[in-house]
């Protein structure tokens, strides 16, 4: 009996997974297969400790979740990772935060400019 709460879809992205619970933190690539409304399918080079805490990059997005669980599959391994937190439209947000401190600093530059001038 399936046990999902949500239905998956198959996926195919490159992602940076980051493992917080070493130290340092060990980044590399991995896989994403297959992705549900709280959770996704990766396949990775390295092993994957269970209830490990990641950070998966993946193209414009940022993940942090859980890993619950991981079994190896031929010469990589298939983890599930619990999505805890998502920050989706990062380049968007970069570019916003670039025009505000742009904004700021050319302000900042024209008082300066004045204050020098009386």
């Amino acid at each position: 009996m399936e046990k999902r709460k949500a239905p998956r879809h198959p996926r195919s992205d490159t992602a940076q997974i980051t493992l917080l619970s070493s130290n340092p933190p060990a980044t590399f690539s991995c896989h994403v297969v297959e992705g549900s409304q709280n959770g996704l399918k990766l396949r990775s080079p390295h092993l994957l400790p269970v209830s490990s805490p990641i950070r998966l990059d993946i193209g414009d997005e940022l993940l942090l979740g859980e890993i619950v669980h991981c079994v190896r599959d031929g010469e990589s391994y298939l983890a599930g990772l619990r999505v805890e937190q998502s920050l989706a439209m990062l380049g968007e947000l970069r570019r916003l935060m670039q025009s505000i401190t742009g904004e700021n600093r050319r302000a900042s530059e024209a008082a300066a400019e004045v204050a020098m001038h009386h």
